[in-house]
């Protein structure tokens, strides 16, 4: 299997296999989108500082040619604040690619 390079982290929080498959899933899903990719870290943080209630942070960080994506999500359920993050990530990635066809598409003055 093709190694790809997605960096997980767990800051105040135990990462596990099932944890590392479904962000290895969901970030892989990126590379299709966009072949340029150099690596992708993802870093997931619990915070329960609040009053008995938990929430997890999700960041993804993308490097790219040019300036990377940074995005970062939070959700009462790590699975949930995993889904987010790919989704706006994709969208980010989508959002770059669009705007450099309408900028090849500008005329030269």
């Amino acid at each position: 299997m093709n190694q790809l390079p997605i960096i997980i982290t767990g800051i105040h929080l135990d990462l596990t296999e099932a944890i590392h498959n479904i962000v290895h899933e969901k970030m892989a899903k990126l590379f299709q989108h966009n072949t340029r990719i150099v690596q992708i870290r993802v870093e997931l943080t619990q915070d329960s500082n609040k009053l008995d209630h938990k929430t997890f942070m999700a960041q993804g960080i993308v490097e790219l040619p040019g300036p990377n994506l940074i995005v970062t999500t939070d959700s009462d359920d790590l699975y949930r604040a995993i889904d987010d993050l790919e989704l706006q990530l994709l969208r980010k990635l989508r959002q770059r690619a669009r705007m450099a066809r309408s900028k090849r598409k500008q005329p030269a003055y």
